[in-house]
């Protein structure tokens, strides 16, 4: 059962457990809807459903009883039409560090495109974004930021695959004193994989920033793609 896939058993009350208290967590499980009239429900700031995608709570694959998020996007019918699905939280400006630590649960992935699963994002620049291909490989890429304003994608540092259908611990953390980003994947059968990287281009800059949650962006055209996300995670300082 999902319950029981990746990081082993199901989680009981997670944000209750943690302790130190993260600046913010959300494990979904009080309820309500998760998106109303474009708007998110409180916990989160902004949510998004594009092209008849949805982001929704679930109950039937979760990390932490009763509810994860699920984020289902539709494919891609025409161009520059990119569907989405996610929720947002924004964080306070001046930060010198953020993490994101999430449960994720890859259900599928559309065999025709890229895929993100999530992102950081910066009022003057985005920052990388957390990808995955086809084939389920992860990816960190820089966004719209590159100095001569062309909009490039070039990967920072190595890729690894990510592990499908069973749950599995990503944590993504931006420094923007040292202009590093790392993503780490842990699920829960061996030694978590790291992936370091030094941004190229831009330095990052803490100007507003948001964390996205869901699929941010997709322009796969075969199938669609289904991702849960369970035990949200935020530090910053």
């Amino acid at each position: 059962a999902p319950t029981d896939a990746g990081a082993d058993s199901a989680i009981a009350h997670f944000c209750a457990s943690q302790s130190p208290a993260p600046a913010f967590c959300d494990d979904f499980d009080d309820g309500g809807a998760l998106l109303s009239d474009g708007g998110a429900y409180p916990p989160w700031g902004y949510g998004s459903a594009t092209y008849d995608s949805a982001v929704e709570l679930d109950t039937t694959n979760v990390r932490s009883p009763p509810y994860a998020m699920r984020s289902e996007t539709v494919p891609q019918t025409a161009a520059y039409v990119y569907p989405a699905a996610y929720v947002t939280k924004f964080i306070p400006s001046g930060v010198t560090r953020v993490t994101l630590g999430v449960d994720v649960y890859i259900a599928q992935i559309d065999p025709s495109g890229g895929t993100t699963l999530f992102t950081l994002i910066v009022a003057d620049a985005s920052l990388p974004l957390v990808v995955t291909t086809p084939a389920g490989v992860a990816h960190v890429i820089e966004g719209y930021d590159a100095p001569d304003g062309a909009g490039q994608y070039p990967e920072l540092g190595s890729s690894f695959t990510l592990v499908t259908k069973q749950w599995m611990r990503l944590v993504y953390a931006i420094d923007f004193a040292a202009n590093t980003v790392a993503l780490t994947m842990d699920s829960g059968s061996g030694p978590a994989t790291m992936l370091p990287a030094t941004h190229s281009a831009n330095p990052f800059t803490s100007n507003s920033p948001a964390a996205y949650l869901g699929i941010y962006y997709s322009q796969a055209t075969s199938t669609g793609s289904t991702v849960y996300y369970d035990n949200v995670t935020l530090d910053w300082n």
